[in-house]
């Protein structure tokens, strides 16, 4: 058997190749992804983005939340 923390998303590729190697994977997501309440902090953030020397996104769901925005 293998845990993984990860979301839970049925097409996970991780799941898949575990599965295909014979594992039974016990799929237990840890984190829950929400927007903010309010977005006026980060639209503004995204409208000036041009400002800042360097941005960094820690993951995919990141990049994708900022880019709804510009």
């Amino acid at each position: 058997m293998v845990a993984t923390t990860r979301d839970g998303d049925p097409g996970d590729p991780l799941v898949r190749a575990l599965e295909k190697e014979g594992a039974l994977v016990l799929v237990w997501p840890t984190l829950a992804f929400a927007s903010p309440h309010d977005l006026a902090a980060l639209r503004t953030a995204a409208e000036n983005l041009q400002s800042y020397d360097w941005v960094v996104f820690t993951s995919a769901r990141g990049v994708a939340a900022l880019l709804e925005l510009v």
